[in-house]
């Protein structure tokens, strides 16, 4: 397949996805005049919100698509660039601090629902949010760590000299 064929079938998802963006949108505003009732009454602000990331991401997609396809020279250096090391490791670093100040927010958060006497069925699934999320970080640190230390053993008797 040649890189045109290729940009064509990623256009014709990008103008399907968009299409069905448009189509959560519209069905979302239609919604809204309905008496829906119950749980119900929050599906076209579901159907609104999904239909806009759907629409916004896929025009995007399609942008990009045909700014590559008319300098591939440009898409080939912006590629080598997000493939970059240096790249990535900064990426990472920003996500580690993001996390650091949503575990901050989080709680303040969690605080500031408990003083305004929310439901308690609210605050617990805030906490048990917030427990997951800690409890996936503490585990994830364990699993690298002990990656780290495993391959820094290996290292460490690969150096070994045996007499």
């Amino acid at each position: 397949m040649n890189g045109k064929t290729a940009h064509k079938q990623k256009n014709v998802k990008c103008i399907i996805l968009s299409t069905a963006g448009i189509v959560l949108i519209a069905a979302g505003l239609y919604a809204l005049n309905r008496d829906l009732g119950g749980c119900m009454e929050i599906l076209p602000y579901l159907a609104i919100g999904v239909g806009a990331g759907i629409f916004g991401h896929s025009v995007g997609a399609s942008v990009n698509i045909r700014i590559s396809g008319k300098y591939p020279k440009k898409a080939k250096r912006i590629e080598i660039e997000e493939k970059d090391e240096r790249n990535a490791a900064i990426a990472d670093k920003a996500k580690s601090k993001a996390f650091s100040m949503t575990l901050y927010v989080f709680g303040a958060l969690l605080i500031a629902f408990a003083l305004m006497n929310t439901d308690l069925i609210i605050i617990i699934t805030l906490v048990l949010a917030y427990l997951f999320v800690t409890g996936s970080w503490f585990i994830i640190c364990g699993n690298i760590k002990k990656k780290c230390n495993k391959t820094m053993n290996q290292k460490h008797n690969s150096n070994r000299v045996i007499k």
